[in-house]
């Protein structure tokens, strides 16, 4: 009985040590491992909330730009000096080459207007010329000596391609263009057709170019795995950039089928 006794009370102290030992280690190990837990929590409600400011404030900067380019198409489509100019035919030749002269010093200058802006030409369908503030070309010579799609291989791929709808109103996605013959440049454009005035032949188009290079300012990728992205109305991208860790799985959804 008193062996049986024994081992009693050292089961009852083992027992009792067990309990102040799980007492002593647990206890403080959950408060410390709860502590930093809503450390942690923390600290990612912050990172996110960090990270939304960071995405709303891009996306207003990327709307007072595009508004900016809206406000610019609408002055020039509105303007009565050029859809007055859309009527002349023959204007690159004496004595009407004055008219191209008048309508260039009333146009506006980009520059002080919209840093953002690459540049914006008005395509006159009647006279097959492109005008800006600073220069005139006849369709062909643009696509020679000015501004053309790399992959516009012919002068007749180039017109095809402008006189598509799509092209005739609205942002086109990132594509590159061959500029002045030798440097490649990444550019999106926004299209506004002049009014129509009842006479086809007439038609004209404000085209307006901005680099790629300016929305990647604007939105900036936040991490390696991050992704930026702009859908046009139709929900097709006309801009993305990725962090570099992004999985090729991701970026392949990502592709710009309006580029290609």
């Amino acid at each position: 009985m008193k062996k049986r006794g024994r081992k009693i009370r050292g089961r009852n102290i083992l027992y009792h040590y067990l309990i102040t030992y799980f007492i002593v280690l647990f206890i403080p190990l959950l408060l410390c491992s709860s502590y930093y837990i809503r450390i942690i929590t923390v600290i990612s409600d912050d990172d996110i909330r960090e990270k939304q400011r960071e995405l709303e404030h891009s996306a207003a900067l990327v709307d007072t730009m595009m508004d900016e380019v809206f406000c610019l198409a609408d002055s020039l489509v509105g303007q009565s000096d050029v859809n007055l100019f859309r009527f002349g035919k023959s204007v690159l030749r004496y004595p009407n080459t004055h008219s191209v002269m008048e309508l260039r010093k009333k146009l506006l200058d980009v520059g002080t207007i919209n840093q953002s802006v690459f540049s914006y030409f008005i395509f006159f369908d009647k006279s097959q010329v492109v005008v800006n503030d600073r220069s005139v070309y006849d369709y062909r010579d643009f696509y020679d000596l000015f501004l053309r799609r790399v992959q516009d291989a012919s002068y007749e791929e180039w017109t095809d391609f402008l006189a598509g709808d799509k092209m005739n109103r609205g942002i086109q996605p990132a594509q590159q263009y061959l500029y002045k013959g030798t440097e490649e440049l990444e550019l999106l454009s926004y299209s506004r057709e002049l009014p129509y005035n009842g006479d086809k032949s007439s038609g004209g188009v404000v085209r307006i170019f901005f680099e790629r290079e300016t929305l990647r300012r604007l939105m900036p990728v936040l991490g390696e795995r991050d992704i930026q992205y702009i859908l046009d109305e139709t929900g097709e991208p006309i801009f993305c950039q990725t962090g570099s860790l992004l999985e090729e799985d991701i970026l392949s959804s990502f592709e710009f089928r309006g580029g290609q």
